[in-house]
């Protein structure tokens, strides 16, 4: 039985009434639940066995000491009985319900592709359980399919971390192989790739080192989130070459003075864009919410704040994704770009670049049924939801078009 101390307050404490003479209590014991747990275990009949596993650790590393623990708690007991723990044997009919496998649900469980799709725009929407908008939503899923399989594209444009590299990504990363030989095949084709991103010069590093030097001409860098394109046959951008390094800095100036800011952020002025990441994720929240209430009260005509895999990113407004579409438009005549991100909604990084009447995220979507659609079978996402896009493109020298996705 597993219980936290509060719930043992519960009633489970009856199990110990009526079989304390089998029982042992094992008590976890952490800086933040040690008074409630000595409190509570000092209430225990003397006679109830009682082993206590601490740590002086807090949060997540006291977790895993714990856990490394109860391991050798596990491995003593084995020892004791004469079974090892890792191979206690397992019967004919055990053997058979682990290779059962997975079980195909019905349909209206999300299970296909088309049933998840529309299951993440009525999330968007807020309105998972009013049928008359699953309705329209199945609709506009029907016709904005119909409508991608029949345009012709002419430009590739996708967002860096978190669809083509895994979210953080280092600048010594290289492509995956399979990334890598869809946006090759596209390069071949000569048609030309774009890479709207919220990076300066960390992404230049992976891309020269992945792609073949022959293609550098057909592929752009939207640095910081679309401030300056740049082919990458171009240096990047410089960190402290962008116009907006003084507002940065006042608005840094104003974040200091609270100390939720100064424990929780790390901050970087790039000049073109303030990142700001959060040191321990469990704090997002709270800093997120400080850093969007401060933009909003002091520098709203300004500045606005997007959210990436792993930072927020401070940006002038005048700052658009969109950029970097409407300079691959430019260059193209009977054709159109074809986007592509993974953060959607609103307030993520590439709302603006999903807002594009072709776009498709790899996770999260927005509420337009006319743009932004994750089309992916469940469980598929980030990286491998953009490989599984690429498998859908019928490339042609130019251009190309889509299958069903």
């Amino acid at each position: 039985m597993l219980a936290d101390y509060r719930n043992f307050a519960h009633g489970r404490h009856n199990w110990i009434h009526k079989r304390g003479e089998q029982t042992v209590v094992i008590a976890f014991l952490t800086p933040e639940s040690e008074p409630l747990a000595r409190r509570t275990l000092a209430l225990l009949p003397a006679s109830v066995r009682v082993l206590r596993l601490t740590t002086q650790s807090e949060g997540a590393a006291g977790t895993l000491e714990l856990l490394l623990q109860v391991f050798r708690v596990t491995e003593a007991i084995g020892k004791k009985v004469g079974i090892d723990p890792g191979r206690p044997g397992v019967p004919g009919y055990g053997r058979r319900i682990y290779h059962l496998g997975p079980v195909v649900l019905p349909s209206q469980h999300a299970d296909t592709a088309i049933e998840a799709s529309v299951a993440r725009k009525l999330a968007a929407r807020n309105s998972s359980i009013r049928s008359e908008d699953r309705e329209s939503v199945m609709a506009a899923r029907a016709n904005y399919v119909t409508a991608l399989r029949q345009q012709r594209f002419g430009a590739f444009v996708a967002d860096f971390d978190g669809t083509v590299v895994h979210p953080g990504a280092s600048s010594t990363t290289k492509l995956l192989p399979t990334v890598a030989a869809l946006l090759e095949k596209l390069l071949r084709a000569r048609i030309p790739v774009y890479f709207a991103t919220g990076r300066g010069n960390s992404i230049h590093g992976v891309l020269t080192g992945t792609l073949g030097k022959k293609y550098h001409p057909l592929v752009f860098v939207s640095y910081y989130n679309g401030s300056v394109t740049l082919p990458l046959t171009e240096t990047p951008p410089s960190d402290t070459g962008g116009p907006h390094h003084e507002v940065f800095e006042a608005l840094l100036r104003e974040l200091k003075s609270d100390p939720v800011f100064a424990r929780r952020v790390h901050p970087v002025n790039k000049s073109y864009q303030l990142t700001l990441k959060i040191k321990d994720q469990a704090d997002f929240p709270l800093a997120a919410a400080r850093i969007r209430e401060t933009v909003l009260a002091s520098f709203a005509e300004q500045l606005r704040v997007v959210e990436s895999s792993h930072s927020l990113d401070v940006i002038s407004r005048a700052t658009s994704k969109l950029e970097c579409v409407r300079l691959a438009q430019s260059q193209l005549v009977d054709a159109v770009p074809f986007t592509i991100g993974d953060r959607g909604a609103l307030l993520g990084n590439d709302y603006d670049l999903l807002t594009h009447p072709y776009s498709l995220s790899v996770d999260a979507v927005s509420a337009s049924l006319t743009s932004c659609w994750n089309l992916l079978p469940p469980g598929v996402r980030n990286v491998a939801g953009l490989v599984h896009v690429g498998k859908s493109l019928v490339v042609r020298r130019g251009y190309f078009t889509m299958k069903a996705p």
